[in-house]
């Protein structure tokens, strides 16, 4: 099983080689979706049927994949989509990108919208010493825009008490917190047609097998200068619903003793030795991983910020690149 799944992944690789979707064609499009669904459907072990009832399921991994916390789409947004996703088998046989483009607008319509809002309520008052409770794990989609808006009041008050919960004082806190939704409106603003595609085929290629990922030739070129780097911090990531759990940790020369066990935390952010801070939750996780397995390339010191669901706490991790000469 692991010799076939290897070589589709090569397949995989080998065609993203080419960069093919440099451009923001149809006909880009419509080479790659067939071939990645051709692969999975002949070349994998599983062998998919792209049928109706493939697609439900593939349909509902896609709209995991945007919106995992259910704080963009409306209702009204996933019923369209899921009515037109019944015509998904025809448009993978003709490589037609017309359901990847709606998706694809309508997502970054309404994460500036959501966003916009996000970012002016923030700034009012918030009443801590009310007792409510905040859904983390969703399977509804917000009703209305009202509706909406009362999950982000929710969330913003949840953020703004992790980062108090961890010491930070009122100004700070209401800086991280803004910083990432920023950091969340920009990417969405600036989607490029290449990260489009990706979500749209990952998608259809973790619905056939978890193991499996389409590479775009961006990644590819990344992957193929990356095998040869080293400098792992030895942790090992599970990506679920849009948040990154720790799986395993293996103490590598850079680390110094941890605090707290960081096994079954989420990642929310890592900082850099030159200041920068990426906000993990939402943004591309092949750029998370890289950031974990190789980003001691360049920067001496690498810091994971991380919460404990389970003890509610919230806490750093430092690594620092105590080995110069390698």
């Amino acid at each position: 099983m692991n010799v076939i799944k290897t070589i589709t992944i090569a397949l995989l690789i080998g065609f993203c080689g080419k960069p093919v979707l440099s451009q923001p064609s149809d006909i880009d499009f419509a080479y790659t979706t067939k071939l990645v669904a051709t692969m999975m459907s002949k070349f994998h072990i599983k062998k998919a049927d792209i049928d109706a009832e493939f697609c439900g399921k593939w349909f509902d991994r896609y709209m995991d994949t945007l919106d995992p916390m259910r704080l963009y789409f409306l209702d009204s947004d996933i019923s369209e989509f899921r009515t037109l996703s019944a015509q998904l088998p025809a448009m993978v046989k003709k490589g037609s990108p017309d359901f990847c483009k709606l998706v694809t607008a309508r997502y970054q319509k309404r994460v500036e919208t959501a966003l916009a809002y996000a970012n002016q309520r923030i700034d009012q008052e918030f009443d801590f010493s009310i007792d409510e409770e905040i859904q983390l794990h969703r399977s509804d989609w917000p009703k209305s825009t009202g509706h909406r808006n009362e999950r982000w009041r929710m969330q913003l008050k949840h953020d703004l008490l992790l980062e108090k919960s961890a010491g930070f004082d009122d100004a700070n806190a209401l800086a991280f917190v803004k910083t990432r939704y920023e950091s969340i409106r920009a990417q969405a603003k600036a989607l490029s047609f290449e990260r489009a595609t990706k979500l749209y085929l990952d998608s259809l290629c973790l619905t056939v097998d978890p193991h499996n990922a389409y590479f775009t030739p961006t990644e590819y070129r990344s992957f193929s200068h990356s095998i040869y780097v080293s400098y792992s911090i030895g942790v090992s990531l599970n990506f679920q619903k849009g948040r990154a759990i720790i799986r395993s940790y293996r103490p590598s020369f850079q680390a110094e003793p941890v605090k707290y066990p960081i096994e079954g935390c989420e990642l929310l952010a890592i900082r850099t030795e030159s200041g920068a801070v990426h906000h993990v939750r939402e943004i591309d996780s092949f750029k998370v991983s890289n950031l974990i397995h190789y980003g001691l390339e360049k920067d001496s010191s690498l810091t994971l910020e991380l919460y404990d669901e389970l003890r509610q706490r919230r806490f750093s991790v430092n690594w620092l690149r105590k080995r110069t000469d390698l």
